[in-house]
């Protein structure tokens, strides 16, 4: 009994003990709760340098509005939200003028000029009235209200200076003119800029001293940026706005302004003395820069804040992988230059896996945000007709356009082709014109590039909703009708992807067959993507074109289809890396090469690498990259590569050392990549260099070269030792050559006076032969008188005479 009591009395007390730790821990739980969020505002206060008073109360405001982002309008994004801070890609702006401003969601313009943001913030002073109002014009999805907040962050965070050593220390105010702009227009009096900074609910909770925010914005301590002056539907409203706009910098002309827009918008409604800059197109690395940041944060998300190399590691393999798709397929790599759609495809890869076997998918989200989600995200007015409807017109409009075989439309035109079913889905009477602008204005897939003529954004676009067009209504005998004509060959491979591909390869395949390469890589390029395919039908193709052992096919047709296909494949996806240039990231294969080679065999030139034992490559090597290429044969490949292609579109050529360089720092995550212990080619102005082989490589070249090098040197001083002697032997050849010209000379010499003598003696015996002549004259007088005398005396003609002797 005693032993029963004691039990009873031990269980009482543990229950009162339990119920007394559970009423404490109801009571220390908040208490705790308010301790953390404390100490949590109070380390973040020191951390980012928060000042106290309102103005740190404001700062904290809009560091926990900014911190976490998530993209508007986004259907599909995850659980969890990333690091704003941690996720921004800074971005190019450069100067420009509005009216030549692209509306464009894929800008086809030049990615490589511009500079930062900070530059123009830092490099003029404020009162510097023409750098004091900043318009910031560029497409949807462009991240202009990104770079706004990027801004707001840096400031309130006090890292400026981070940013560019001469940022000035400012205020932040950022207005969602979407949200603000019927308290301009409606409230009377009209607000000051101060008065509607103090409306706004994240201030107004805050408790601003009086004036606090018109004191410093008359002293310019505040830098004032307003978001999405396009956003304001009405275009009569929208220059209002402006005109408000105006005034207060009128009213504060001390402070800094910026204010961002689409093209179309701002130019309805311009600013006066307003500089304006457009955001450029995300170039290569920027996108590269961005997927990496994104897939950690999103593995540090999900591991709730774990940041370890393991982590990072997963984060970097996701991250390597989407890049190697988007480079892998140019269609999809030319979406990335726009930031939204650079964030939906890696949502998109991330959570559906959609890259790049399956495009669909990714077309569809891009077409769902721009023409609803967005606005609704944005909270903006439905305009004109809902979604669906302008998704079944702009079909309708994309494949009118593909059966012209244009990508451009006038006014006129497109009122023709769209105005019955136009006038079907709108209830309120819209016109072509009105839809048009209603498309270009909210989503930015129509583009008005000249007064009254229009194209979409890309053509991917027109093509994919040509496909979706044709796949609502079973198009397969329609486009099989197309199947020989290269323009509708992209929309044969969307629709593949849709389904019902297996006809649609069987007919590419029977028509290239015969010889056509494109009908050839279509049929490849459907069995690979498409779906419904029959296994015995992508076995052939994959047999017959794909698989590495019909490059070394007995029969040379064969094997030869199979390289050209692969050629024809690799030369459509190349990874582009500015608006004109685009690069190839792997190697050209033997197989490939092999064809090059058979074309200038024909004509007398045999340019195989010197290793081969043939004139073929070894077998086992047809998808290895050639190599032993001369520098010269190198750049008659790329010519010959022109000579295929037959355009004036484009021309192929050996990349640049820089372009290489740069394409090569982020090839670490690509597998089969040109820069994996190979050296290539590269031209560094008239000359060609060779890049790309790793520092071992070098090493072990430098060693054999030393080598050489020795040996060659041990050969000149022996060289040099013969020459030595030649030099001594000569030097004695040339002292007898010396001596017998010197002889010579004294021959000559003698010869001449030899000659002079005999010349004077020739003299003297002519004169001889003279004197004797007259002597011989004189004698024959002499004897002629002699003989008349003697004749004389005969016949006694002559007298005597006497003579006397003088003796």
């Amino acid at each position: 009994m005693l032993l029963f009591f004691i039990e009873l009395l031990y269980k009482v007390i543990s229950r009162a003990q339990s119920r007394f730790e559970q009423k404490i821990f109801e009571n220390v739980d908040p208490l705790v709760d308010q301790i953390f969020k404390k100490l949590k505002s109070f380390s973040i206060q020191i951390w980012f340098k928060i000042p106290r008073g309102f103005k740190g109360r404001y700062y904290l405001r809009w560091l926990y509005e900014i911190k976490e982002y998530e993209p508007e309008g986004l259907k599909t994004t995850g659980p969890f939200l990333l690091d704003f801070d941690k996720s921004f890609i800074p971005l190019r702006i450069a100067p420009e003028s509005p009216q030549k401003a692209s509306s464009s969601i894929i800008s086809l313009q030049k990615v490589d000029r511009g500079g930062d943001i900070w530059e123009i913030l830092s490099n003029k002073s404020k009162e510097s009235v023409h750098y004091r109002c900043l318009a910031i014009i560029a497409p949807p999805g462009f991240g202009k209200t990104t770079l706004l907040r990027h801004i707001t962050l840096t400031y309130i965070t006090q890292r400026q200076r981070n940013q560019h050593q001469n940022a000035i220390k400012l205020i932040p105010i950022l207005l969602y003119l979407r949200d603000t702009y019927e308290i301009i227009l409606y409230q009377f009096p009209s607000p000051t800029l101060a008065r509607l900074v103090e409306q706004q609910e994240l201030v107004e909770k805050l408790n601003p001293p009086p004036n606090w925010f018109e004191n410093r914005l008359k002293d310019g301590s505040c830098l004032v940026m307003l978001d999405g002056l396009d956003e304001i539907a009405d275009k009569m409203q929208r220059q209002q706005v402006s005109s408000w706009i105006n005034r207060q910098i009128k009213n504060y002309p001390k402070t800094r302004f910026i204010v961002t827009a689409r093209p179309n918008g701002y130019n309805e409604a311009p600013l006066k003395g307003f500089a304006q800059f457009e955001v450029q197109p995300l170039n290569l690395a920027q996108a590269r820069e961005f997927i990496g940041k994104w897939y950690q944060q999103r593995e540090i998300s999900l591991r709730l804040g774990k940041n370890t190399p393991i982590v990072r590691e997963k984060a970097k393999k996701k991250a390597n992988n989407l890049i190697a798709r988007i480079e892998s397929n140019s269609s999809i790599g030319v979406l990335t230059k726009n930031p939204l759609l650079l964030t939906m495809i890696a949502i998109v890869h991330n959570y559906r896996g959609a890259l790049p076997g399956n495009r669909i998918e990714l077309y569809e989200e891009i077409c769902e945000v721009l023409i609803e989600l967005r606005q609704r995200a944005k909270r903006l007015p439905q305009t004109l007709m809902p979604a669906q409807q302008k998704t079944s017109l702009l079909q309708l409009l994309a494949k009118t356009l593909m059966e012209k075989g244009e990508n451009f439309f006038d006014l006129n035109e497109v009122d023709k082709w769209i105005r019955d079913m136009l006038a079907i889905v709108s209830k309120n009477k819209t016109t072509t014109e009105q839809f048009l602008k209603d498309i270009e204005s909210t989503s930015g897939l129509i583009v008005e590039k000249e007064s009254g003529f229009y194209e979409f954004t890309h053509k991917s676009l027109q093509e994919y909703l040509t496909a979706t067009f044709l796949k609502e209504r079973n198009g397969t005998d329609f486009l099989v009708s197309k199947i020989s004509n290269t323009w509708w060959h992209e929309v044969i491979r969307l629709y593949a992807a849709m389904g019902n591909a297996n006809k649609l390869v069987i007919a590419a395949y029977k028509e290239g067959i015969t010889g056509n390469i494109n009908l050839l890589t279509l049929a490849v390029d459907c069995a690979e993507e498409g779906v419904g395919v029959k296994p015995l039908v992508r076995e052939k193709i994959e047999l017959k074109l794909l698989a590495p052992k019909c490059l070394e096919a007995k029969k040379k047709k064969i094997a030869r289809m199979a390289a050209q296909v692969k050629l024809n494949r690799r030369l459509r996806n190349l990874l582009p890396i500015s608006e004109t240039i685009e690069i190839d990231p792997r190697c050209i294969s033997c197989a490939e090469y092999q064809l090059f080679l058979n074309e200038k065999y024909k004509s007398g030139k045999n340019l195989k690498p010197n290793h081969w034992k043939t004139y073929q490559f070894p077998m086992g090597d047809a998808v290895k990259p050639i190599t032993g290429v001369l520098s010269s044969n190198a750049r008659e490949f790329c010519e010959w590569l022109n000579q295929q292609s037959n355009t004036l579109e484009y021309a192929y050529r050996l990349p640049t050392k820089d372009e290489i360089q740069a394409e090569k720092n982020q090839v670490s995550h690509r597998k089969n990549s040109m820069f994996e212990m190979l050296g290539y080619w590269c031209q560094e102005g008239e000359y060609l260099l060779i890049e790309g082989l790793p520092e071992t490589y070098w090493q072990t070249l430098n060693k054999e070269i030393h080598k050489i090098i020795k040996n060659d040197l041990k050969n000149l001083r022996e060289f040099i030792q013969d020459l030595q002697k030649v030099q001594t032997e000569a030097q004695k050849l040339r002292d007898f050559l010396e001596s017998s010209c010197n002889l010579a000379q004294e021959l000559l010499e003698a010869r001449i006076r030899y000659k002079r003598s005999i010349d004077g003696t020739m003299d003297r015996v002519r004169d001889c032969q003279r004197n004797v002549q007259k002597v011989r004259n004189t004698l024959y007088s002499y004897a002629s008188e002699l003989t008349h005398i003697l004749r004389l005396l005969k016949y006694n003609y002559i007298p005597a005479s006497k003579s006397k002797n003088k003796y």
